[in-house]
C-alpha cells in the first residue's frame, strides 16, 4: 500500500464515494498476483475485475494514477467527459502533461493522495466549475 495505486484502493474503504480496486493486469505483462494476496483482496472487497473504458466513461470523477509507471490511460480520461485528477509525481507523460494546466483541464492532487478527499470534497462542493474543468479536458483531447 506505499504505491499511490495502493493508497487509492486502501482509501476507498474508508470514503464510500471513491471507488477503488484492483484488478488482474497479466495480461498488459504484469507479474501474476500472489495467489494468497489476490484472495485476501477479494475477501476484503479490494479487488474486481477490470472495467470497459466504456463503464468507466460514466464516473464523474476519474484518476490518473500510476501504477508500474506513469498512467497511459490519462489522454483517454480526458476524452470521456469526467473530471480527471492527476496526481503530482515521478513519472511524466512529457509532451502531454507540459500542456496541460491544473484546475484548467484537470484537478491537481498530492502524491501521496494526502488532499484527494479534500479535492474530492471541493468538486462535489464546486459542480459547476467540475463540470467546466471537464469541458476544458475534452476540448484539450480534440
Amino acid at each position: 500500500l506505499q504505491m499511490p495505486r495502493g493508497r487509492l484502493v486502501w482509501l476507498s474503504r474508508f470514503f464510500p464515494y471513491i471507488d477503488a480496486k484492483f484488478v488482474d493486469a497479466e495480461d498488459r505483462g504484469v507479474l501474476p498476483m500472489d495467489a494468497d494476496l489476490k484472495e485476501f483482496l477479494i475477501n476484503e472487497g479490494l479487488f474486481a475485475d477490470k472495467k470497459s473504458l466504456h463503464a468507466q466513461a460514466w464516473y464523474k470523477y476519474q484518476i490518473g494514477i500510476d501504477g508500474n509507471s506513469a498512467s497511459d490511460r490519462i489522454y483517454s480520461q480526458l476524452f470521456m467527459g469526467s473530471v480527471v485528477l492527476i496526481p503530482e509525481g515521478p513519472w511524466k507523460l512529457t509532451s502531454l502533461h507540459s500542456m496541460l494546466k491544473p484546475w484548467v483541464h484537470f484537478v491537481p492532487v498530492r502524491h501521496d493522495l494526502s488532499d484527494l478527499v479534500e479535492r474530492l470534497d471541493w468538486l462535489r462542493e464546486n459542480d459547476d466549475q467540475a463540470r467546466q474543468i471537464a469541458r476544458n479536458a475534452v476540448a484539450f483531447a480534440h
